[in-house]
C-alpha cells in the first residue's frame, strides 16, 4: 500500500472511481477505486455470523487484502504534501503536486499511461503502469516545475474553477503564489 503516512487524496474529475494518493515517500499513486477501496477484512471477532457463514460456506469475500495502484509515479524528493486535478474537461489529465521540500510541479498524467510505441504499459521516464509495485525510483518528467517557496512546504494548491491554465499555491512562508501554467 504506501510506506508511510498519506498526505492528501483527491478524485479524478472525469474517470469515475480513480483517485490519486500523495505520500510522504515522495511517490503519487493511481488507484481504481474498485480495487482500491476495498480494505482488508475485519477481525473474525469483528465480523458477524452471517459474514462467518459466508465464509465458511466458500463465498467470496467483498475485501481486497491487496490492493495495488495502477499507476505509481515519483513526483518529488521530499514528502507529498497536497495535490489537486484540474477540473476542466479540456485539462482532466493534469494534476499538481506540492511538496515539503517548496516545490510545486504540473503532471500531464497522459504521458503516464502510454509508452512512446502507443501501446499500454510502462510509460517512458521512468513510469510505471498496472499491476505489482517496482522497486526502483521512479521519476517521469513534469511539465511544469516551480521552486519558488524553497524551504517552506506548500500548505494547499487549487487550479482556478474557470480558467484552465491557473493555479494558486500556498506555502509556509505565508505567501500564495498565482501561476498560470500552460499557454
Amino acid at each position: 500500500l504506501h510506506p508511510g503516512s498519506v498526505e492528501d487524496i483527491c478524485w479524478s474529475p472525469v474517470e469515475p472511481g480513480v483517485f490519486a494518493t500523495a505520500c510522504v515517500d515522495g511517490k503519487v499513486r493511481i488507484w481504481a477505486a474498485l480495487d482500491a477501496c476495498r480494505s482488508p477484512s475485519p477481525p473474525a471477532s469483528a465480523t458477524s455470523n452471517n459474514q462467518q457463514r459466508r465464509r465458511s460456506n466458500g463465498e467470496k469475500d467483498r475485501f481486497n487484502n491487496n490492493p495495488t495502484p495502477k499507476i505509481i509515479f515519483k513526483a518529488h524528493d521530499a514528502d507529498v504534501n497536497v495535490m489537486a486535478w484540474n477540473t476542466k474537461r479540456t485539462c482532466a489529465h493534469l494534476l499538481a503536486t506540492g511538496a515539503d521540500d517548496g516545490t510545486f510541479k504540473v503532471w500531464d498524467l497522459r504521458e503516464l499511461l502510454v509508452d512512446d510505441d502507443g501501446e499500454d504499459g510502462d510509460g517512458e521516464n521512468g513510469a510505471r503502469r498496472n499491476d505489482k509495485p517496482s522497486s526502483s525510483e521512479l521519476s517521469p518528467t513534469p511539465i511544469a516545475s516551480v521552486s519558488y517557496h524553497i524551504g517552506h512546504p506548500i500548505t494547499s494548491i487549487a487550479w482556478h474553477p474557470d480558467e484552465e491554465s491557473v493555479l494558486l499555491v500556498s506555502s509556509a512562508d505565508n505567501r500564495v503564489t498565482y501561476v498560470r501554467t500552460i499557454r
